[in-house]
């Protein structure tokens, strides 16, 4: 597990195993499992988060790999 202090969005990069960001969430919206013809269904949730120094980060999960 992750300790020590929150990290910023600037510094998430593909080889770091755990990270704690302290974000506020500016827009979250889902997708219903209907939204574009010929797709498969999905349960998608999609957020913008925002963190101290106003960096921005775009999220696209599916509601099953989301761990809280």
């Amino acid at each position: 597990m992750c300790e020590g202090s929150n990290n910023l969005i600037s510094s998430i990069t593909p080889f770091r195993k755990d990270l704690r960001v302290k974000a506020r969430v500016v827009r979250l919206w889902s997708l219903p499992s209907n939204c574009y013809k010929n797709s498969p269904p999905s349960n998608r949730i999609e957020m913008i988060l925002c963190d101290s120094q106003a960096r921005l980060l775009y999220i696209c999960r599916y509601i099953g790999e989301l761990a809280i």
